[in-house]
């Protein structure tokens, strides 16, 4: 991964605990980024793009990320560190 991807590829982001959150719909995954220097923390797959859609958007409250599924209808709660 890298910051040169098309921006179609990400489907929205959120700023929290330091951290910039990128869902990005193609591969159904969340992209953990390191605000202070832009480096790539942790690539999470989140499943979904083979089901008609990976992740919409997303959201947080403290303490949590809420993302919109698209292809399953549904949200996903990922937890803090």
């Amino acid at each position: 991964y890298g910051f040169d991807q098309p921006l179609d590829n990400w489907a929205d982001l959120v700023v929290a605990n330091d951290l910039v959150w990128v869902t990005v719909t193609d591969d159904g995954s969340l992209v953990e980024v390191d605000v202070r220097d832009g480096e790539i923390r942790s690539i999470t797959p989140l499943g979904g793009a083979s089901a008609g859609g990976g992740p919409s958007g997303i959201s947080s409250t403290e303490g949590t990320l809420w993302i919109a599924m698209q292809g399953e209808q549904s949200v996903v709660r990922v937890d803090l560190p």
